[in-house]
């Protein structure tokens, strides 16, 4: 497990050429950054465990949820900030994992946001003492849930600060620039699937620590 904040993979996308970032950014949506996952899984390969071992990685939401169901799902706004997502395809980037050299680590399927990934284990319902209805979701990325739940709309910008201070514009179309990435601008897909994020933060908020 490793923070999302942990630069230890910098030297990982140092190693990168200019013409793999080229397209890191354009299949993902994300500036080249040691924040997302695919470095970080490089890195872990490279330096805490074996690299001829098969794996499967799973962000800390995703994580959770499987700890509380046996199942092992990611949702969309999540997956577009690991930096393997082909944010034009919805769909797992077999280019970025070569790019990475991480062909032996495999990826969850990606559910919608507050799509069902399973009920809660037998062991919690019984020891928390909850209903055995009970089933575990998948909210999505803090920023945009966080959007949500403010009902923000299409061509309005949310200042959102938390982890870091972020600024965050919803739009129905994908229109990514090639500028736009050497500026910090990332882009994902929305927690309503029929949207897009674009995205830039400060270096501020909970991030100093």
């Amino acid at each position: 497990m490793i923070a999302w904040y942990d630069n230890r993979s910098q030297g990982v996308i140092n190693n990168l050429s200019n013409k793999d970032k080229e397209s890191i950014s354009r299949i993902t949506g994300l500036p080249v950054s040691p924040h997302y996952s695919a470095s970080k899984i490089r890195w872990l390969l490279n330096e805490r465990v074996s690299d001829t071992k098969k794996y499967i990685w799973l962000c800390i939401p995703d994580f959770i949820a499987y700890k509380l169901t046996g199942k092992m799902r990611t949702e969309f706004s999540i997956a577009s900030r690991t930096m393997l997502l082909d944010i034009k395809k919805r769909a797992w980037s077999e280019e970025i994992k070569k790019i990475f050299k991480i062909e032996n680590v495999n990826l969850p399927p990606i559910i919608a946001a507050g799509e069902k990934v399973g009920n809660v284990k037998s062991y919690f319902i019984n020891s928390l003492g909850i209903s055995h209805n009970a089933y575990v979701t998948i909210a999505g990325h803090d920023h945009m849930v966080g959007s949500y739940s403010c009902d923000q709309s299409k061509n309005e910008l949310l200042d959102s600060t938390g982890t870091t201070e972020g600024i965050l514009l919803l739009t129905e179309k994908l229109r990514m620039k090639n500028l736009d990435h050497k500026n910090g601008i990332s882009y994902g897909i929305y927690v309503r699937q029929n949207m897009y994020t674009a995205f830039t933060s400060l270096p501020s908020a909970g991030s100093i620590i």
